[in-house]
């Protein structure tokens, strides 16, 4: 039975195994949309640690109308050869094959990011996300970008790479030109699919003449735009649609299909927030490859070994892509050929926010992503007192562990995770169970002395004297200024409760991420819900892929939203709210109220600390410092023993 660890071969280059790592923007460019150092080193460790196949994320082909974002790559310059060539000859140091993706995002582009401000498309039709003013391609518009294609992919042949992607999915020059909801053109590269394909067509009948037998070219497609998620469900591309376009790509010479879905109009369908199931897309590789018979490259979500394997042995696949959960742990790969717990990705969607923020690419889960953001100093035997077990606690407590320190981990709970274990409980959330599981592991690995239900700090203290004290306890839910009752509870409370509240009428204050998957939580059990928010927003602070998503999830349940709503009080079941646009007040009567409006630091533990004088050294990392993401808690426990 075929191994996700067995060769394949695409065209005549042997790859081996069958763990492609997928294009994505990772925002490491350095001035003049060169490659950097440090993008040699994200993808060496990567290749280093077992990756067959490397896929470069997009590379931009001009710097008048093809800017993708802010700190990517470019190959429109002989000047940017040489990084090409030496990140080439470090990933083949270990191995591994390198491919760059190329493309143009046509109207889906920033016009700030671009000398034109102008994008260009097959038809003049803006891109609804982005808004940026868009043109109908000319002819002559039409062959200097493919001529700009051929000279950038000729420069990447140069420079080592064993092939290139074209960008042919996402919503992207060349999806745009696949697809009739943006390509309504009349003329030759308009109409039927064999004309939607022409465009590309024409840069592969120049491609055979110019670059070498061996040099791989492959495509990227969304097979399946998703159209009918935003209501057009007679539009775009769908699966049938897909199939016939991935059969003239075979055709007109593509030497593999990478089988992706979406566009920015239904972006979830590109990167899926933490609610798509692991292998969600698996039937669309199966459509394809059931109608091409050349080699099928796909992701679907994967992160874990086990479901790599399965997919690859249905034959629904040729190779499996990961993206992100690469991101979250370059030992991915060599982790499965030991059977060692991966640190897993949670989907949290925070590599993406950053980079779209025009930052350099950082992950919630792995605070070295690089490998060089954070450089521990080797000791030994000193003893490390962490208090508290939620991310950061758990991060802190194995860096020290690594760094040959005696480390003991308290947790006042029976089990460890923090905000973790309530994060967890949502629907659709339950691969934060799997970072919980992968700490779990490390602590035993690294011989941490974990203490559970342990509150008696000043104790513990006294006993082991320790070296360090990293105090990691936490938060706590806000409380407004309302009487407490029986029936005003915290969205810890309610994922807290051993018995299910159902059946009953429930408000929630605020409309944060805790708010809004509070009322998934409820809702899933027949409670009607309305939610109060003092903003003019409905979570106004969260990436707007992932409230799109919580957003989708609640539409079942009939959710009454009011915004610029303040809370007075509640009393008898009775809760006055006050709408501050018209300075009404009401008053309506529920079962329950859940207040869910953020958290504060626990304190309690560095004051207690400070009072006792304690002459050592301490820290206040994650929450317990200041309240934030699991990005942040990590980072802090991850710096802990920073140089």
């Amino acid at each position: 039975m075929i191994s996700i660890f067995e060769k394949g071969f695409i065209k005549k280059i042997e790859i081996k195994n069958r763990i492609v790592m997928s294009p994505i923007s990772i925002g490491y460019g350095a001035k003049g949309k060169k490659i950097s150092e440090d993008m040699i080193r994200f993808y060496t460790n990567r290749a280093k640690e077992g990756v067959g196949l490397i896929i470069l994320g997009c590379i931009e082909i001009n710097d008048y109308d093809g800017a993708f974002e802010r700190h990517g790559v470019s190959a429109h310059s002989d000047e940017q050869i040489e990084g090409f060539e030496k990140l080439a000859k470090e990933v083949h140091t270990y191995g591994s094959k390198v491919i760059a993706q190329i493309g143009h995002p046509g109207s889906q582009t920033i016009s700030y990011l671009n000398k034109s401000k102008v994008g260009v498309s097959p038809s003049a039709i803006k891109c609804e996300v982005c808004r940026a003013p868009v043109k109908e391609m000319t002819a002559e518009d039409i062959k200097r970008v493919q001529q700009e294609i051929i000279e950038a992919i000729l420069r990447l042949e140069k420079a080592g790479l064993d092939g290139v992607e074209l960008h042919g999915a996402h919503g992207y020059l060349i999806n745009q030109f696949f697809s009739s909801y943006t390509n309504q053109r009349t003329d030759k590269y308009g109409g039927s699919v064999e004309n939607r394909c022409r465009f590309v067509e024409e840069i592969m009948e120049q491609l055979k003449k110019s670059v070498s037998a061996q040099f791989v070219i492959g495509i990227r497609v969304s097979v399946d735009e998703y159209m009918w998620m935003v209501g057009k469900e007679k539009e775009g591309i769908h699966i049938e649609e897909g199939k016939v376009i991935a059969k003239q790509l075979e055709k007109i010479g593509m030497d593999y299909i990478n089988v992706s879905s979406g566009i920015y109009e239904t972006t979830n369908t590109i990167v899926e927030p933490i609610s798509y199931k692991e292998g969600w897309r698996r039937h669309l590789s199966k459509a394809i490859k059931e109608t091409i018979n050349i080699p099928v490259i796909a992701a679907s979500a994967i992160r874990t070994p086990k479901k790599a394997n399965e997919w690859l042995q249905s034959n629904e696949v040729d190779f499996v892509a990961l993206g992100r959960a690469l991101v979250a742990d370059e030992k991915w790969v060599t982790k499965a050929k030991g059977n060692k717990t991966i640190r897993p990705c949670i989907s949290c969607m925070h590599c993406l926010e950053i980079v779209y923020a025009g930052k350099p690419m950082t992950c919630a889960v792995n605070a070295n992503v690089i490998g060089n953001e954070i450089v521990v100093k080797k000791a030994t035997n000193k003893e490390i007192l962490v208090i508290g077990a939620g991310p950061a606690g758990l991060e802190a407590s194995v860096s020290a562990a690594i760094c040959g320190h005696e480390v003991v981990l308290l947790e006042k709970d029976k089990e460890i995770g923090g905000q973790l274990k309530y994060a967890k409980r949502p629907p659709g959330k339950e691969v934060i169970g799997d970072l919980l599981a992968y700490y779990k592991e490390e602590i035993d690995k690294r011989k941490i002395d974990l203490r559970l239900e342990c509150e008696d700090i000043e104790k513990v203290i006294e006993e082991i004297k320790p070296w360090k004290i990293i105090v990691a306890n936490g938060s706590a839910p806000l409380l407004l200024d309302i009487e407490k009752t029986n029936e005003v509870i915290t969205y810890e409370s309610v994922l807290d409760a051993k018995e299910d509240i159902s059946n009953q009428k429930i408000a929630i204050l605020g409309s944060g991420m805790n708010g809004l998957e509070m009322a998934h939580y409820l809702g899933k059990n027949n409670n009607r819900i309305d939610i109060y928010e003092i903003d003019t927003v409905v979570g106004r602070k969260i990436y707007s892929p992932n409230k799109i998503d919580i957003l989708r999830q609640l539409e079942p349940y009939d959710i009454n939203f009011y915004i610029n709503h303040e809370a007075v009080s509640f009393k008898e079941k009775t809760l006055t709210i006050k709408n501050n646009s018209t300075g009404i007040v009401m008053k309506e009567k529920y079962d329950y109220l859940v207040i869910s409006v953020g958290a504060r630091p626990n304190t309690e533990v560095e004051e207690m600390i400070r009072n006792k004088n304690y002459t050592g050294d301490y820290t206040v990392i994650g929450d317990a410092s200041r309240v934030g993401r699991v990005y942040h808690a990590v980072r802090d426990g991850s710096k802990i023993m920073a140089i």
